[in-house]
């Protein structure tokens, strides 16, 4: 696979990401662990997924080996993670503009 073709398939899982953090669809439960449910199905009954350890065991991450692992569910710990870690650093006031 060319490097443009795996950087498109990554950039779709961003997005696809961004859509389930949006709709709240990442969930901590334990240490390491997060459940994912992937919102983003058109028509078809949402799915969740579990992230432990920056592992994930959806069929995308074990079929496509070239992704190393970021698929949209562990991507979306990423993007969880990193907004967690902005809310908690965020001075206070920030939100209300003081």
């Amino acid at each position: 696979m060319r490097m443009t073709q795996r950087i498109e398939a990554w950039w779709k899982r961003l997005e696809r990401a961004r859509a389930i953090v949006a709709a709240g669809g990442v969930v901590p439960d334990g240490p390491g662990r997060f459940l994912v449910t992937d919102v983003t199905k058109n028509g078809n009954q949402p799915q969740t997924h579990t992230v432990f350890r920056g592992q994930c065991d959806c069929t995308d991450c074990r079929l496509r080996p070239w992704l190393l692992g970021y698929c949209k569910h562990r991507l979306a710990v990423e993007l969880y993670l990193a907004q967690q870690h902005e809310q908690a650093n965020e001075p206070v006031g920030a939100k209300e503009g003081k």
